[in-house]
């Protein structure tokens, strides 16, 4: 950091050579100006241990804090957790119904990350369709807005609260887009489309046109207990 205030220090010099250089000087940086402070991280591991690091050479008394923008979200993912362990236990005779491949969940950490997989714009990951659902959202729902599809990749504390905006705003537009691609014959057997058709249909059970009804390859829709259920977990992560 010396080297780097020194370097601005010269920079500033050259190119207002007739301002006073307001910089300090790099000789005042000295981490016994934290005396007295207080030390603020997040809560994983690396970040408590230089946490743990600072308060031994930090002189003097030194108030710890954990950062709260940080907590809400390991809060709400204990929530998520206790949440998803509930439902699991009331909805187990109807999530049997559903075949096991098609990994629909109570975890809607677990949604999310499927929702981004299929329908990121950035194309990341390889069986999804993301960059064939952009040009046909183009040609058929172009006066409708699409909202960004949150990067569920990595561990997120605060993927819930992010993800669940775009997951409810899109649903109805994503919803025909799926449903219009399991009739062909080439995209009928994709398992992630297919689990995710059953996993927006059951948070908002909604009739993509009347003429078809109940949407394409819902051979097993679930009652009206795992409906309202699904709609907690959504309603929740979105206030």
């Amino acid at each position: 950091m010396k080297v780097r205030l020194e370097r601005f220090r010269t920079v500033f010099k050259k190119e207002f050579p007739n301002l006073d250089n307001p910089l300090p000087c790099s000789d005042n940086l000295d981490i016994k100006n934290l005396k007295d402070g207080s030390v603020n991280t997040d809560s994983c591991h690396a970040a408590q241990k230089a946490h743990c690091l600072l308060t031994e050479v930090i002189p003097g008394q030194v108030w710890q804090q954990d950062c709260h923008h940080h907590l809400r979200n390991v809060w709400f993912k204990a929530m998520e957790k206790a949440l998803t362990k509930k439902l699991n236990n009331i909805l187990r005779k109807s999530l049997e119904q559903i075949a096991p491949e098609l990994r629909v969940t109570c975890s809607f950490s677990a949604i999310a990350r499927a929702y981004d997989k299929g329908f990121s714009q950035n194309a990341n990951y390889v069986k999804g369709w993301g960059e064939d659902f952009a040009p046909w959202h183009k040609k058929f729902k172009s006066t409708e807005p699409l909202y960004h599809v949150e990067n569920a990749q990595g561990s997120r504390h605060d993927l819930c609260l992010l993800a669940a905006p775009a997951f409810y705003m899109n649903r109805l537009t994503c919803l025909e887009y799926m449903d219009t691609k399991l009739r062909l014959p080439k995209k009928k057997d994709n398992i992630l489309m297919q689990a995710t058709l059953r996993k927006v249909c059951k948070l908002y059970p909604v009739e993509i046109h009347v003429t078809h009804g109940t949407p394409a390859n819902i051979k097993n829709p679930i009652n009206n207990e795992t409906t309202i259920s699904f709609l907690t977990i959504c309603f929740v992560c979105t206030t």
